[in-house]
């Protein structure tokens, strides 16, 4: 993740990838950054970090894979949520690739639109591009996952994400970039579209606007 290698918003992206043989160190590490930053968010948290306490690996895996691999309710990529395959989800996908692109954001197997991206991109925009970030596209998203993933033990993960970007900590982490030095002023417009380009919407608008 590029300049994301501490801090919140890394933590919890760390969370949304396969439990490995490193998992319960990134969970602990998640639960020291929260509590430092956004206790709120902590203790969204605690109830997940209970049952993988309680569990065995096998389980944290079998958890992850019934919850997000064997629902498609519970995909992580956002643009789903928002657009289903509307063409609408094709723009925001080229529009968040072309974003990370030009934030530094390494693409992995995942698809651009997957919520650690979405992670992973907000600490290097200025506090007002992540609050339209997180408030139009991250949170309205994130409400339908949980929705579907009511009940599962990989839901006090995402209520986790859900309550640091809806309190302190999307100040606390657009600070970081602040004091490091990221993509401090960073157009959304033209990160999103350079000329010559056909897409008419950016990512960042509300479903409906155009920009």
């Amino acid at each position: 993740m590029s300049a994301l290698n501490a801090g919140p918003a890394a933590a919890l992206a760390a969370l949304l990838e396969y439990p490995g043989a490193g998992f319960r160190g990134a969970l602990e590490s998640a639960l020291g950054a929260l509590s430092a930053q956004a206790p709120a968010a902590a203790a969204a948290l605690e109830p997940f970090a209970a049952f993988a306490a309680a569990s065995s690996d096998t389980e944290l895996e079998e958890a992850f894979t019934h919850t997000f691999d064997l629902n498609p309710s519970c995909a992580l990529e956002i643009g789903w949520h928002l657009y289903g395959e509307n063409y609408k989800r094709g723009e925001f996908l080229v529009e968040m690739r072309r974003l990370m692109r030009r934030l530094e954001v390494p693409e992995d197997k995942e698809l651009p639109d997957h919520l650690s991206h979405v992670l992973a991109v907000l600490p290097l925009l200025e506090t007002e591009q992540a609050r339209e970030l997180a408030e139009h596209k991250l949170l309205p998203a994130l409400a339908r996952i949980r929705k579907a993933a009511a009940g599962r033990p990989y839901d006090g993960v995402l209520r986790a994400i859900e309550v640091f970007f809806e309190g302190e900590g999307l100040s606390a982490v657009t600070g970081q970039t602040t004091a490091g030095g990221g993509a401090k002023g960073v157009d959304f417009t033209a990160v999103l579209r350079t000329p010559g380009d056909t897409i008419t919407r950016t990512a960042l608008n509300s479903e409906g606007e155009k920009s």
